[in-house]
């Protein structure tokens, strides 16, 4: 599913949105190599007692295992501490073994609870893992 996202659809999209708030970009010398999007509040139905979420972490394949997407985290978990949260969630697709190890390696915790969503009438099962702040 993810290879089959269209890049350039997505960075329109977010130039046409690029006043949402809640998204800390990753830049150099004008390229973007990969954004944060989090919520200080969590979108679906509370899961695992966390008050806030990571609605999406992407880092352009070119600039994986830089640390980009840990310093964008790092950030983010600032970002919410500053509003008193105590805890996030990061959901991922359950087959996306490297993201998974990534949400693993920075500490998140996987919770029981699965979620799924549907894209062009497919379902896609999600996990989430939760960082405590």
């Amino acid at each position: 599913i993810l290879d089959n996202l269209d890049k350039n659809k997505k960075i329109e999209k977010w130039k046409n949105h690029y006043y949402i708030e809640n998204i800390i970009v990753a830049e150099e010398n004008g390229k973007i190599m990969g954004y944060c999007r989090y919520s200080d509040e969590v979108a679906s139905k509370p899961i695992a007692g966390a008050d806030s979420e990571v609605m999406a972490l992407y880092v352009d394949c070119e600039y994986q295992r830089m640390g980009i997407g840990k310093a964008l985290i790092k950030e983010v978990i600032e970002k919410l501490k500053m509003l008193n949260k105590k805890s996030m969630i990061i959901w991922c697709l359950k087959k996306n073994r490297n993201a998974r190890k990534f949400y693993e390696k920075i500490g998140g915790k996987q919770i029981q609870e699965t979620k799924y969503f549907e894209i062009e009438g497919r379902k896609y099962e999600e996990v989430g893992y939760k960082y405590f702040l």
